[in-house]
């Protein structure tokens, strides 16, 4: 994400001036933020529909909204500790809160819109080919790093207008490298609905509730469970403000 050294640590000195607070959010950031993750977009194998590629972006940039609110709220609250009283022990802490957010949190979200993008590019192909080849075969990377929550999935095959797929089609965790293969109804060795829905349950209890989802059904990289779109009504008012001043 670009945003330099001097931002940030203006950034901080105005949160603790108090001119930044959660009625009053940062723009730049906002900008910097939902440029880097709007750019994973452009970084997938094949293109993406123009009408999904609007609905993608749009989703993403009220997750950067709300990702913004999230910091600046946490960040505001730091500053109202009763043994913080400095700007320099305030700056030793948020850097740490800032570095969370947008370093580490970001590129995992960077690393995911990615992934989900590639899964909605994948889809859309899927239901271009589906009537000559209707059925989808769950494929995971079978090593040492294979996730519990993909193995059991692995292999499955049902019709791709089959509702199983709008919940347990890949992304399923955070760098999941599964993917769907398409087959016709002769290679095609369709798993009972008894089995698939066994497994399907099992992973809504071991999987995050933001991977149960379809990114090309939901037209969105982040579905409406992730903790971000948590908001109050200040959240929503200051994130609508935010969507409508930047860039």
């Amino acid at each position: 994400m670009k945003y330099t050294e001097k931002q940030i640590n203006d950034l901080l000195q105005q949160i603790y001036e108090g001119v930044i607070t959660v009625e009053n959010l940062p723009t730049d950031l906002y900008n910097a933020i939902s440029k880097y993750l709007i750019g994973g977009l452009g970084k997938i194998e094949g293109t993406i529909s123009k009408g999904m590629i609007s609905e993608l972006t749009a989703n993403l940039k009220i997750f950067s909204g709300c990702k913004v609110y999230h910091s600046m709220r946490e960040l505001s609250l730091l500053k109202e500790d009763n043994s913080i009283k400095s700007f320099k022990e305030f700056s030793v802490e948020a850097e740490k809160t800032f570095d969370q957010y947008y370093t580490q949190w970001a590129r995992t979200e960077y690393d995911t819109t990615i992934g989900q993008a590639q899964m909605v590019e994948r889809w859309e192909q899927i239901e271009d080919q589906k009537k000559s080849l209707p059925f989808l075969k769950y494929s995971a990377v079978i090593d040492s790093q294979t996730s519990e929550i993909c193995l059991p999935l692995d292999g499955i095959c049902l019709p791709v207008d089959d509702g199983f797929w709008n919940t347990n089609s890949p992304l399923n965790h955070f760098n999941c490298r599964c993917t769907l293969e398409q087959l016709d109804k002769e290679d095609a060795q369709v798993t009972s609905k008894k089995e698939a829905n066994a497994i399907s349950k099992q992973m809504e209890e071991v999987r995050q509730p933001l991977f149960n989802s379809n990114p090309y059904k939901d037209k969105a990289i982040f579905d409406a469970s992730h903790p971000y779109f948590d908001l109050d009504k200040q959240g929503q008012k200051s994130v609508g403000k935010l969507l409508e001043d930047g860039e």
